[in-house]
């Protein structure tokens, strides 16, 4: 038990991410808190990815490799990961995004003083083309929430996506025991698991620093990218098991069902204005250049 006390293990699905992979890592290796083992697992990838994440394990012990035989896909590389998970805590990075170097030792800090399952930091929207914007944060100072006063972060999940991504989250192991990936939604996987996380949790804290860097660009872990079809069918999917979820608990008000009910409709309002902001940011970018 020793040996685990306060060890974060690192879950780090790869896919064809060998222009992205180094940068990841080396956020791994530059992090001020060193008490962590961070888990690669390839998912079948046709680059060198495998190669260079033994290239890194060569170099640091604290880094374990895995090979999935085929493309599984992220959920089902995510649940190899959790599977062996060992220590106090479980973090998540995707293969093309990064953390601060404090990253770790915030959360860490954070989760330990007020004893919190899990904790959510801000985070940063990246370009390939060096731009950068740090997004609107769940909320914009230090904050700790017991389950009684759930409601506002329930809330926030359910009206955007600023509570849905797991990779923002360093969560007490013990509270992902017998929690799994979705293996079969198209999308919304962060958002099953980060809801049933706060269904679990009795306390709660977000750090608003930004601390995790998230690239956009064409690939990701998917490799593919999916019709509004399938994206609504897995978000009326999910709308259905969160409906179920909350019956006979303290969250069972015609509010909270309302707003689940809502929430594919609000996704697809809220997609198409991320869609014209980002186009307004190019736009402005070419002519300022």
């Amino acid at each position: 038990m020793e040996q685990t006390n306060g060890m974060v293990w690192v879950i780090v699905p790869v896919y064809n991410a060998a222009d992205t992979l180094p940068r990841c890592l080396d956020s791994l290796l530059r992090q001020t808190y060193p008490r962590w083992t961070a888990c690669l697992i390839d998912d079948g990838s046709t680059d060198n990815s495998m190669q260079i994440c033994q290239k890194y394990a060569r170099l640091d012990p604290r880094f374990e490799c895995l090979a999935n035989p085929g493309h599984f896909g992220p959920s089902a590389t995510r649940n190899r990961g959790l599977g062996r998970a060992r220590g106090t805590y479980v973090a998540f990075l995707d293969s093309d995004d990064w953390w601060d170097c404090e990253f770790l030792e915030e959360m860490v800090v954070m989760a330990r003083h007020f004893q919190a399952d899990f904790v959510q930091c801000g985070w940063t929207l990246e370009w390939p083309n060096g731009k950068s914007r740090p997004e609107e944060n769940t909320y914009p100072d230090f904050r700790v929430f017991d389950r009684e006063n759930f409601s506002g972060p329930l809330t926030e999940m359910l009206r955007g996506i600023s509570m849905n991504h797991v990779a923002r989250k360093l969560v007490r192991r013990s509270l992902l025991e017998g929690l799994t990936f979705s293996t079969k939604l198209d999308t919304a996987e962060d958002l099953t698991m980060s809801f049933q996380l706060l269904m679990r949790a009795r306390r709660i804290a977000f750090v608003p620093d930004p601390l995790y860097h998230y690239y956009r660009h064409g690939g990701g872990l998917t490799g593919r990218r999916l019709s509004f079809g399938r994206k609504w069918a897995a978000n009326r999917a999910v709308a259905r098991m969160m409906q179920a979820a909350i019956r006979g608990t303290d969250f069972d008000t015609v509010r909270f069902r309302f707003l689940i009910w809502a929430r594919p409709y609000r996704l697809l309002a809220s997609k198409a204005v991320r869609l014209l902001r980002d186009q307004f940011h190019r736009s402005k970018d070419r002519v300022l250049e």
